[in-house]
């Protein structure tokens, strides 16, 4: 799907016009990527908004910047679904010039509500993990985590250095970097959308040869290198990107099954936080 293609509209023949709350917007994600999946230090569901307002358009982002927002209010959307959530953090005042004060401001004033499917759309099933598992071709996928956070599955063996140039067309990654020996063959690979360095632990028991992921920190490169694990890093923004696609796709099923006639925009503007590198 391609992600500048727009709004997806009806194509059945029988659909017929009905109302949709934001409530029931919520529903339809929570039955997607139940939020009770989510990790304890996460923020998803309805953020902010009236559950009683009316939905006729959403637009779905990867996050809910400024230039989002601005891209909802020009479309009519009167809600934005978004992976990464705000107000991570109990807040105590909501300033212009602080956090995400400016955000929260926009979206108020235009009447937008704002739903997050964060975590629990990371391990939920066809999530995240999942994507990035189909997208470097896994055979016969299992999940790392207990809280379901990662999956590993075998390759046809290649060096790390292939495997990276690999991950970079597969993922349509900016950079990908890599800790641990070019020359090393990998059989068996694990897959962490993100932040996934607490998922090297169980990559490695798993026996995986190399994990895939979005960040990861120079001392836990360091420390699993050590123990025979290589770290690739996509960038956070490239290993969850696909988040756009793949929830807009799943919304309008879900709309076209229930007979809603909502609009779906993917975000044209909702791109990487790091504009560039020298």
């Amino acid at each position: 799907m391609d992600s500048h293609r727009g709004w997806f509209g009806p194509s059945s023949t029988i659909w017929r016009r009905q109302k949709m709350k934001v409530s029931e917007l919520v529903e339809i994600v929570d039955g997607i990527a139940p939020f009770a999946l989510a990790m304890d230090f996460d923020n998803p569901g309805l953020i902010l908004g009236d559950r009683e307002g009316e939905v006729t358009s959403v637009l779905v982002a990867l996050d809910a910047t400024l230039s989002v927002v601005e891209e909802a209010r020009r479309l009519g959307a009167e809600v934005i679904v978004s992976h990464h959530p705000l107000l991570f953090s109990p807040t105590k005042h909501i300033l212009e010039q602080e956090g995400d004060g400016a955000i929260l401001r926009r979206l108020i004033e235009g009447g937008i509500s704002l739903i997050a499917a964060h975590t629990n759309f990371d391990v939920a099933p066809r999530g995240l993990c999942w994507e990035l598992a189909c997208r470097m071709g896994l055979r016969d996928p299992q999940v790392l985590m207990e809280d379901g956070y990662g999956l590993v599955g075998d390759i046809p063996p290649m060096t790390l250095s292939a495997l990276a140039q690999h991950t970079k067309e597969r993922l349509d990654a900016t950079c990908v970097k890599y800790a641990g020996e070019p020359e090393g063959i990998i059989r068996r690979l694990a897959v962490a959308c993100g932040s996934g360095r607490t998922a090297f632990p169980s990559a490695l028991a798993a026996g995986a040869q190399a994990v895939i992921t979005g960040e990861a920190s120079y001392d836990s490169a360091l420390t699993f290198g050590r123990m025979g694990l290589s770290i690739l890093e996509a960038g956070h923004f490239d290993t969850e990107k696909w988040f756009m696609d793949s929830m807009a796709s799943r919304l309008q099923n879900e709309l076209g099954r229930l007979q809603y006639n909502v609009r779906i925009h993917i975000s044209k503007v909702s791109k990487d936080v790091y504009s560039g590198a020298v």
